[in-house]
């Protein structure tokens, strides 16, 4: 992924969602999004790939479009970036619901399983799906007072940083 970009909550969250390893699309993805400018239909992610010349990422893209989750893809800049619009998988529209309200430490198990299966140990997206002591102390040190049991320890998302705009790219000619 970009080194240069911070990755979205979206790409942390709902991406992994899909059942498709990290491990195959990391080297060559942009980011991920709820919307577009032009577009913000419920129940949809956007992945964006960065191009790159090699047969693993024309194999990434592939098992994107063999998903059943595919719903299509567009180019951009010319042509040094791909949209993927993927769907939310069925069994995972409750988690899609509850990440838009922020509510992550409610996911099923079986999602959290599937959001963590391919993270590095420095991750704290465990952390916010536990809703974990750590965390939690790390957050009432940081702010000075106690966080309710109830309360989730990580923000809900932010429309603008979930937006994906071309102007987010890097000029085609940098590659």
């Amino acid at each position: 992924m970009n080194n240069n970009i911070e990755k979205t909550k979206t790409t942390a969250f709902i991406l992994p969602l899909l059942r498709i390893s990290k491990r195959l699309y990391m080297p060559y993805i942009y980011n991920a999004y709820l919307f577009t400018q032009k577009d913000d239909s419920f129940g949809v992610i956007y992945v964006v790939f960065k191009w790159s010349g090699n047969l693993k990422y024309e194999k990434t893209l592939e098992v994107f479009r063999d998903s059943d989750n595919y719903r299509g893809e567009y180019t951009i800049c010319d042509e040094s970036y791909t949209v993927f619009i993927m769907s939310i998988p069925d069994e995972f529209k409750r988690e899609y619901e509850l990440f838009l309200l922020g509510k992550y430490s409610e996911f099923s198990e079986e999602a959290k399983r599937v959001i963590c299966r391919d993270l590095d140990s420095s991750s704290k997206v465990p952390d916010i799906l536990t809703k974990s002591n750590k965390l939690k102390q790390f957050w009432e040190d940081k702010i000075g007072c106690c966080i309710p049991e109830s309360s989730e320890l990580w923000s809900i998302y932010d429309r603008e940083e979930e937006t994906f705009s071309a102007d987010l790219l890097e000029p085609a000619n940098n590659f």
